[in-house]
């Protein structure tokens, strides 16, 4: 889900903190708060980490019982209220301007942790994503990371399993995409050498034979390593950890390039392009998808008057199919045919996702027809943007 941005009582609290907090600062806060800041620490840190120290603290009153009872019993005492409304108190290490503990937004959340230490403390409660998340802890947008820092968070998401393909819609994601892969190769000429950019779980390994060639490369050498273990055997896969804005390969050296889910991760998806058209041969074809911000559900969400959002923290920027349309030419490609992958059309709607999120992600019927329909609405506003373009023979 996006941040909830029909509630008032998110939207205030956020904005009163975006201008005062500083960048550094530690911010303890409910998972949902990545949105609206660079990193958060999860209500989840503090039970891996007992003795940490946090510069602001957004404690919803009815999520109190989520947090370590010890702790919380010492944060109310060394951080103080400055600001509060129905749902949240906010404290601070500053005191300024601090807030009566008796005044009334604040006082039900002294009574609450009063309450709470009387019961004493209990086990911890379960965390969505804490397999997945490279810290546990916390949720860093990767726009906040340096490329050293994106590497190791890379390495330590697929060390916690990466990416998983669990729902119903996520399931017929995947193979829709692995259908566009095994389309794009099956009529590649004999002999082709495929280049898989971003390859992460490294689905083109699936695609060598005796007759194609298939690199991967990916700058975690985590992905790069598990990706060895399920096809390094294969005498015609070949796999590198290596940065796709500088690829270590020849000019000309593929027939085949492949960039699927990675463009909306790259710091700079143009000269990623760039590094692809050079390696690709002269009359080489590319195969590449763009998270689409142009889809249905980020459409409604707009038409509702809310801000756009990515759908992912490890996301530096979405694309219109006209952007990625134009990222393409402007790197010499010509595009040769694009395609719709699923409809989302409630995906992260404000006010509206929660209530429909286990039709939309679990309901067979209903994700076969966003499948269907995610076809017919095409490139322009289908959840991704599937292109098929060519390096031209002069190029």
């Amino acid at each position: 889900m996006s941040f909830p941005y029909h509630d008032p009582n998110w939207v205030t609290v956020a904005d009163w903190m975006r201008p005062r907090a500083r960048p550094g600062d530690r911010i303890l806060a409910p998972d949902i708060f990545w949105w609206r800041f660079p990193k958060i620490h999860r209500y989840r840190d503090p039970f891996l980490r007992p003795q940490a120290e946090y510069d602001w603290a957004i404690l919803h009153k009815g999520e109190l019982d989520r947090l370590p009872q010890a702790f919380l019993a010492r944060l109310v005492k060394t951080l103080h209220p400055v600001f509060a409304n129905d749902v949240f108190v906010v404290l601070a290490r500053n005191a300024k301007d601090a807030l009566h503990r008796k005044s009334p937004h604040v006082k039900p959340l002294f009574i609450a942790v009063d309450a709470l230490a009387r019961r004493g403390e209990r086990p911890p409660p379960s965390f969505a994503d804490d397999d997945i998340l490279p810290d546990p802890g916390s949720i860093s947008q990767f726009t906040s990371l340096s490329d050293e820092e994106i590497a190791s968070a890379m390495d330590a998401f697929w060390t916690h399993g990466g990416y998983e393909f669990v729902t119903e819609r996520d399931k017929l994601y995947s193979r829709d995409v692995e259908r566009h892969i095994a389309a794009f190769i099956g009529d590649a000429a004999q002999g082709a050498r495929v280049l898989d950019v971003c390859c992460g779980m490294f689905r083109t390994g699936k695609f060598a034979s005796d007759d194609i060639h298939v690199v991967g490369i990916d700058v975690s050498r985590v992905a790069i390593d598990r990706a060895r273990a399920a096809h390094g055997g294969h005498r015609n896969v070949r796999l590198e950890a290596m940065d796709a804005h500088r690829l270590a390969f020849p000019d000309a050296s593929f027939d085949r390039a492949l960039l699927l889910d990675a463009a909306e991760h790259l710091r700079d998806p143009q000269r990623v392009l760039a590094e692809i058209f050079r390696v690709l041969k002269p009359g080489g074809r590319l195969l590449a998808s763009f998270a689409n911000r142009d889809s249905v559900n980020q459409v409604l969400t707009r038409k509702l008057g809310y801000p756009e959002f990515v759908t992912n923290y490890q996301h530096f920027r979405e694309f219109s199919f006209t952007e990625a349309a134009g990222l393409l030419k402007d790197a010499g490609f010509a595009t040769i045919s694009t395609a719709g992958l699923l409809l989302y059309p409630y995906w992260g709607v404000p006010g509206i996702d929660g209530v429909v999120r286990h039709i939309t992600d679990d309901d067979p019927e209903f994700a076969e027809l966003m499948r269907l329909l995610g076809e017919r609405v095409g490139a322009e506003h289908a959840y991704t943007s599937v292109f098929v373009v060519s390096r031209p023979a002069g190029g």
